[in-house]
C-alpha cells in the first residue's frame, strides 16, 4: 500500500479519521501518525506471533522479512516478546460474513448485471445469499468475542 514508513503514517492519517456515516466507529481525536516517526525504539514493547497461534503455512520469503523486521527492531532497542494471541482461526467466520454481505449487496441483481460480474465474486453472492440468518448472527457473535479477545491481547 505504501513504499515508506513515513507514506504509511500519511495513510493512516487520512484512514484513522472518525467518519460520521460508520456507527461502528468510536469518535476520538485524530492522531498525527507522522509525528512521533523520528522518536527511538528503545524500550517500546512489540508483540510478535509469526504464526497468530493457528496460520498453518507462512511463505518462507514472507516469514524471512518479518524475521529480519523483528531482528532490526530488537537492534534499534525495542523489547520483542514472541507470543501468540491464543485465538482460533477466524478464516470460517468472516468468509461467512463476508459472502453474507455479497449476498445482500448483490443477490438481487438483475441477471444481466450478474453476468458483469467478476465469476468469483458472483459465486460468493450467490452462496452468500444462502447463508441463514441463523449462522449470520452465530458469526457476528464469534466476531465478537474474537475481537474482544484480540482488544485484550494487545492491553498487554
Amino acid at each position: 500500500m505504501t513504499r515508506t514508513v513515513r507514506d504509511a503514517a500519511l495513510m493512516m492519517n487520512a484512514l484513522a479519521k472518525p467518519d460520521a456515516r460508520d456507527w461502528f466507529n468510536v469518535p476520538g481525536e485524530s492522531a498525527d501518525h507522522t509525528a512521533r516517526l523520528g522518536e527511538s525504539m528503545k524500550g517500546k514493547r512489540i508483540a510478535y506471533s509469526p504464526r497468530l497461534g493457528y496460520a498453518k503455512k507462512v511463505l518462507p520469503e514472507v516469514e524471512a522479512l518479518v524475521v529480519a523486521a523483528v531482528k532490526r527492531l530488537e537492534a534499534m532497542g525495542a523489547i520483542v516478546e514472541q507470543v501468540d494471541p491464543s485465538t482460533d482461526d477466524p478464516s470460517e467466520t468472516f468468509q461467512m460474513l463476508w459472502w453474507a454481505g455479497a449476498g445482500f449487496l448483490l443477490g438481487d441483481l438483475p441477471e444481466e448485471k450478474k453476468a458483469q460480474l467478476d465469476p468469483g465474486l458472483r459465486k460468493m453472492a450467490e452462496e452468500g445469499a444462502k447463508i441463514s440468518l441463523k449462522s449470520y448472527l452465530a458469526a457476528t457473535a464469534v466476531r465478537g468475542a474474537y475481537g474482544s479477545k484480540l482488544r485484550q491481547f494487545m492491553e498487554r
